[in-house]
């Protein structure tokens, strides 16, 4: 049975029947090539349970499956950190393949975890790379320029601004404050 005609039922059934479901469907379909979204559901629903070990390996699972899943290397990061592997967070967000467009979301998560561990140099690196793909973040742009202030590196944008972002615009930023994304 294709995976699309059980997700519907899942929407209204706990989270542990849901589960139940998921590995069923992974069992009764060892051949199907939607089996990595299953694992990926799966982790998801298993770690909004708490059940962090069961949801890494599922994410594992799926990211074996297809490795350009990013979604499951942030939720694998984001499991790993929780559990204090931090170098193992760092890494599944980094050996995430995935494209441009969602190697912002593993950069700034990466930036984050950096600068919370006081390692700001790598953080700024971070945060660089991740501008560079999408320069109109401006809480990112406000975190790579505290960093930049953080380790006296001056000027505190470099001359004529970045790719995608000029020194105007730098200059005319405004300054925000509030949570990483």
């Amino acid at each position: 049975m294709p995976l699309e005609q059980v997700l519907p039922a899942l929407d209204v059934v706990p989270a542990a029947a849901a589960a139940g479901t998921y590995r069923a469907w992974l069992a009764a379909n060892p051949a199907s090539p939607q089996r990595f979204a299953a694992w990926f559901n799966l982790g998801v629903l298993l770690a909004q349970d708490g059940a962090r070990a069961e949801a890494m390996e599922a994410d594992r699972q799926a990211l074996a499956l297809k490795p350009d899943l990013y979604q499951a290397s942030v939720n694998l990061g984001l499991a790993l950190e929780a559990e204090g592997q931090a170098e193992a967070a760092l890494s599944a967000w980094q050996g995430g393949l995935q494209p441009d467009a969602a190697r912002t979301a593993l950069l700034n998560q990466c930036g984050r975890l950096l600068e919370g561990a006081k390692r700001y140099a790598e953080a700024e690196q971070a945060l660089y790379a991740s501008l560079l793909t999408d320069p109109q973040q401006p809480d990112v742009v406000q975190h790579w320029s505290h960093l930049r202030q953080k380790g006296c590196i001056w000027p505190l944008h470099p001359a004529g601004g970045m790719p995608g972002l000029g020194a105007e615009a730098l200059a005319l930023l405004p300054a925000r404050s509030g949570r990483w994304r």
